[in-house]
């Protein structure tokens, strides 16, 4: 089967470049697994975009995100307040900083995208704990809908269903007792060939609704987790039209992202060893 693009943009990739595809996420993830062993604290984030573009070019593969709407660096590097599209810059990790670190690959003509959220210093004492967990596990949930068959619709609705389901026991209003919540404006994408392709897969939706999922789809889902007091704010960079997204109150976030090809027999997650 050959790639196929279909009238909405998007591309179904016969199981012949499924290959192609495990080693853009296979080397995705091992450019991530690096820069996760060397997010200690006392190094900067651009040291860590600096190891991030040495290792991708160990693996004789490009950097995905550099050049990408004018933005200049090789990784996207969250921490703290900060939500997504994090710049890299003279920052040193502290111990208790939570960071989300954002890495894509451009190998053989394919495309690898992930992250992860971790707490420098390890997660034992930290109150943010249960929302980098929160973000695992609501990925793990849009995960279970990605079959050939069912609905972006159905990936949002789970993602979205387990955010709210861990309670805030400081709540004081029984309709808004949540602790955590989606971030509604960013969303996860079809990729392959391109960083970013049709379809769209956003963090909430409603079950059978939406794009129908097909065998040979590669996408890549990714739930971003705010605490529910936290609201967005955007601002315009000066270095890059790609914008900068912090919270207002200055509390951390979560994201976790894994890329899947939909197969017959269910999803493959792509980026793994």
């Amino acid at each position: 089967m050959p790639i196929y693009k279909l009238d909405d943009g998007s591309h179904l990739y016969g199981k012949d470049y499924l290959p192609y595809l495990e080693d853009s996420g296979r080397v995705a993830y091992l450019v991530l697994k690096e820069l996760l062993k060397n997010a200690q604290e006392g190094i900067t984030t651009q040291e860590l975009d600096k190891i991030a573009e040495d290792e991708i070019s160990k693996h004789k593969a490009e950097p995905l995100f550099k050049g990408f709407d004018t933005y200049p660096f090789t990784t996207c590097l969250s921490y703290n307040e900060y939500i997504v599209h994090g710049f890299p810059s003279d920052y040193k990790l502290k111990k208790g900083d939570v960071i989300s670190i954002d890495v894509g690959v451009k190998y053989n003509g394919f495309c690898g995208d992930n992250a992860r959220t971790i707490i420098i210093g390890g997660p034992e004492n930290s109150i943010h704990k249960r929302l980098v967990e929160v973000a695992e596990e609501a990925f793990n949930s849009g995960l279970s809908q990605a079959y050939a068959g069912r609905t972006i619709g159905d990936i949002g609705f789970a993602i979205h269903s387990t955010v709210l389901k861990e309670e805030d026991p400081n709540s004081e209003d029984p309709n808004m007792n949540s602790k955590f919540k989606v971030f509604f404006k960013f969303q996860g994408h079809g990729i392959g060939l391109n960083l970013h392709e049709p379809p769209d897969v956003p963090n909430i939706g409603y079950p059978s609704h939406g794009s129908i999922l097909q065998v040979g789809n590669c996408i890549c889902i990714e739930p971003v987790v705010l605490y529910r007091s936290s609201e967005p704010v955007i601002r315009n960079s000066n270095i890059t039209s790609v914008l900068e997204f912090f919270t207002d109150n200055m509390l951390p976030s979560s994201h976790h992202e894994n890329q899947i090809y939909i197969s017959e027999s269910g999803p493959i997650i792509l980026t793994k060893d």
